[in-house]
């Protein structure tokens, strides 16, 4: 078994827990102590679990999942998986009550353990057929040494949050061009209501009726020992026409092209936060 199809067995594993434990079980034996989830904004995961058991009339929910898609460092410690999701009030259930997309972040222990570093999701209508299992290719499958790069983690995550920086001041003046500037080819777009975006055209028409413009900071940042996979998380502000602006919870996932050491955007998901309620 190759770095990734570990990664892709332990995703597929999580949810198997679901399934047999109920997610919240499963949440607590694979998230990482370091481990967030957006709730909406980011949270530490573990305890967010403790404090919020679920309440015995949502005991017998079913949320489950699998991956379709799944990407490692060099160094094989950081990766992220993402795929389709449903929850049903009871696992008998015909239908699901909520359908989307997940994306999680994992990060391989000193023990070899993969563990969830990040875990955040979009809700959206289910597909009209359903999507393909990730299966490895042959250049995937494919045995591979791990990098051998020296890399400086703590220098690559201040240019890692540099970047992200400049990617927010260059949305701050035009959204649209700002994205076709920091996306990479292969770049998938998650937006709440929205299926993936996950071709150039797909995206294109998606940015190209986009009014408003987004902006943001960056709170926290991940980097592969190999200094090629990274990650930013933090809040945003959407800004309308005439209207108040909102915030949302962004997650980011990069690549560092080997050719310049640019960072590019391979996946990019936002949540919108909703306001709070006025004070009594």
């Amino acid at each position: 078994m190759t770095p990734l199809e570990s990664l892709v067995a332990a995703e597929r594993a999580f949810a198997d827990a679901s399934r047999a434990m109920g997610t919240h079980a499963a949440f607590l034996a694979f998230l990482g102590d370091d481990a967030v989830l957006f709730r909406p904004l980011a949270v530490p995961g573990r305890q967010w679990m403790l404090d919020h058991p679920p309440p015995p009339e949502a005991t017998g929910g079913l949320l489950s999942w699998y991956p379709i898609y799944a990407d490692i460092s060099r160094a094989r410690d950081l990766g992220y998986t993402t795929g389709p999701w449903e929850f049903r009030r009871a696992p008998s259930d015909a239908e699901p009550l909520g359908t989307g997309h997940y994306v999680s972040a994992w990060k391989r222990q000193p023990d070899g353990v993969w563990k969830v570093w990040l875990d955040v999701g979009i809700s959206c209508p289910p597909p009209e057929t359903p999507h393909p299992q990730w299966e490895a290719t042959p250049e995937e499958g494919a045995p591979s040494s791990e990098s051998n790069d020296e890399f400086d983690v703590g220098a690559e995550r201040n240019h890692l949050l540099e970047a992200d920086r400049a990617f927010a001041a260059a949305s701050a003046q035009d959204t649209v061009d700002a994205y076709r500037a920091y996306l990479a080819d292969d770049a998938r777009l998650y937006r709440m209501t929205h299926p993936p975006l996950t071709g150039r055209e797909a995206r294109e028409a998606f940015l190209s009726g986009q009014a408003a413009h987004l902006t943001w900071e960056p709170t926290e940042t991940e980097v592969a020992r190999s200094g090629d996979l990274g990650i930013t998380y933090g809040v945003a502000q959407l800004y309308g026409e005439g209207a108040p602006p909102e915030t949302q919870a962004y997650a980011r996932f990069w690549r560092r092209l080997p050719n310049d050491g640019t960072w590019k955007v391979v996946l990019d998901i936002t949540n919108p936060v909703p306001p709070a309620p006025p004070a009594e």
